[in-house]
């Protein structure tokens, strides 16, 4: 619903009248919008830490690098109202915006570990800062924040799946050395 029609259009008693229950019964586990707004946080953290176990699994850590968008994908249009409405978020709900802020954060230090092993393969020049593996980071992570903002029908979303995968990953190639380069073109060109 929130999806649908963004947070501010939906009350308890919409989200009560959706699930067949009665307003007492929702406001009894869930006494206002904030504390659905955490939990559904909380499960888009669990879902994306399941997908962080699954891509580990993967052979390589490049591997592990490009996959991740897709693998990320279906989970944060999901929750898609979360980067659409993070603006009321911020505001009516400073504590949902930290938590949001912190599960970015987790992932942002996931990720800069990767592109050090990245370093270390020699998939990833050497001579690629601290500073600039932040920057680049944080390009992936507003990126996928203005992907998400805009997306609206669940059709118009997958269309652009591809598109967004080659954007996220794309964003690695200045950074690659010649070997990094070859393995990839071999996936993506």
């Amino acid at each position: 619903m929130f999806n649908s029609k963004g947070l501010l259009s939906i009350s308890l008693r919409d989200i009560a009248k959706e699930l067949v229950i009665s307003y007492g019964n929702l406001t009894y586990h869930y006494p206002n919008k904030e504390n659905i707004i955490t939990w559904l946080c909380v499960q888009m953290m669990e879902e994306l830490d399941e997908a962080a176990k699954i891509i580990r699994n993967v052979n390589s850590t490049f591997e592990t690098v490009l996959k991740a968008p897709e693998l990320s994908f279906e989970i944060l249009y999901k929750y898609r109202f979360l980067f659409q409405d993070n603006v009321e978020i911020i505001r009516k709900y400073p504590g949902i915006a930290l938590l949001l802020k912190q599960i970015i954060n987790s992932g942002k230090a996931d990720h800069f570990n990767l592109f050090n092993e990245l370093k270390e393969q020699g998939i990833m020049r050497l001579e690629i800062g601290e500073r600039e593996v932040n920057y680049l980071i944080d390009i992936q992570a507003d990126l996928k924040n203005m992907f998400f903002m805009n997306l609206v029908e669940k059709e118009n979303a997958h269309s652009f799946k591809k598109e967004y995968i080659n954007y996220v990953n794309g964003l690695i190639y200045p950074y690659l050395t010649p070997k990094g380069i070859r393995y990839f073109e071999s996936k993506y060109i």
